[in-house]
């Protein structure tokens, strides 16, 4: 499998980064619109960082404020393979 769409996770319960933490080979995942806060921002964050195939990342339209982004940017920062990053915010 080389992606992964999560439609309507509920993100927020960080229960999908259980499930993705395990396999490292994901390279395309989708998490827009799924109320992601903060806290799944920072498990987003420790994902990316042990992902090392992940090069298509969107987290767009979520709720991550300027704290969970700046905790999930500290991930972002041990990936070197990730090519494609979506994010907008939903204000």
């Amino acid at each position: 499998m080389d992606g992964v769409f999560a439609a309507r996770c509920y993100a927020e319960s960080t229960d999908w980064y259980i499930s993705m933490k395990v396999n490292t080979t994901l390279t395309i995942v989708n998490l827009s619109y799924n109320g992601l806060s903060d806290n799944g921002a920072a498990a987003l964050g420790r994902y990316v960082r042990v992902n090392p195939a992940l090069r298509n990342l969107d987290v767009t339209n979520n709720r991550i404020s300027a704290i969970g982004a700046k905790v999930f940017a500290a991930g972002l920062k041990k990936n070197e393979r990730l090519d494609v990053l979506r994010v907008r915010l939903r204000i």
